[in-house]
């Protein structure tokens, strides 16, 4: 199973959500996190790093002072991606 993940996640020439990737393979997405974290480990597979995007200056703005709360912020699923070795 675990060359299934690797193998749909390098099929997907980019990053791939959890559950695109459940979707994708049929399974449940608390089923593949602990597969994915396997992957992790083996370091076949990362997670990649942006998880948020904001239109306002970190600290917040004059409308909410809150990088919590702004309603400007847009939080992206968890991506995966492979780890390309030399």
């Amino acid at each position: 199973m675990l060359s299934q993940i690797l193998k749909e996640i390098e099929q997907n020439e980019g990053a791939i959500s959890l559950a695109m990737l459940g979707q994708k393979l049929m399974i449940q997405t608390s089923t593949l996190e602990g597969m994915l974290q396997t992957l992790i480990g083996m370091g076949k597979i990362k997670v990649d790093s942006i998880e948020s995007v904001g239109a306002c200056i970190p600290g917040g703005c004059a409308s909410c002072n809150s990088d919590q709360q702004c309603p400007l912020v847009v939080h992206l699923p968890k991506t995966y991606s492979v780890v390309k070795r030399n």
